[in-house]
């Protein structure tokens, strides 16, 4: 466990020497997960001997839903609680980016999609990223959530089911649960 958090809200930022003597003479060298408080960025920092330094990055969600005006609000509330938000329009698109990140080794720790799209479904995306055995955390919004439908979803992987229209403080609160802050 943690004995010490370390923040910084700003992204890709490198920490000063002196957190990096605090950091070697508690942990080492080893990972350290930093969990600031809700609301606030969520960061990975690792302490590297070669680097002298701590790299800091940002939680990666992929946002897909065919909805332009909400893709875009939802876009804007993730990135201002300092999240790395990547968009598709479709489950088509959606998929598409998950394939080429996951080739270029780009970690998504979190796919937020809704459920009915054209081209490819919130579901049929939800059963691709399984038969491929991609290891992402999926949150569904969505509007057409009954309860035989939520059974479905849950039992095809899903992690957590948003009613839309979805409340800026739920959102991020079932993030934080999902992606663990």
């Amino acid at each position: 466990s943690l004995k010490k958090s370390y923040s910084t809200d700003q992204p890709d930022q490198l920490i000063s020497s002196a957190s990096i003597t605090t950091l070697t003479e508690e942990f080492g060298y080893e990972n350290t997960v930093v969990s600031p408080k809700f609301r606030s960025a969520s960061f990975l920092m690792t302490a590297t001997e070669e680097l002298g330094a701590i790299a800091v990055t940002q939680k990666h969600i992929l946002l897909v839903d065919d909805e332009p005006n909400l893709l875009n609000t939802i876009e804007f509330i993730l990135e201002a609680a300092n999240y790395r938000v990547s968009t598709a329009a479709d489950g088509q698109k959606g998929l598409a980016k998950l394939l080429d990140y996951q080739k270029n080794n780009i970690q998504v720790d979190l796919l937020i999609t809704d459920i009915r799209m054209p081209r490819l479904s919130g579901i049929e995306l939800i059963e691709r990223i399984k038969q491929l055995g991609l290891q992402i955390p999926v949150m569904v919004m969505s509007n057409h959530g009954n309860r035989s439908m939520k059974l479905q979803l849950k039992q095809k992987g899903c992690d957590f089911f948003l009613d839309k229209p979805v409340n800026d403080d739920d959102l991020l609160r079932a993030i934080e649960n999902i992606i663990g802050h």
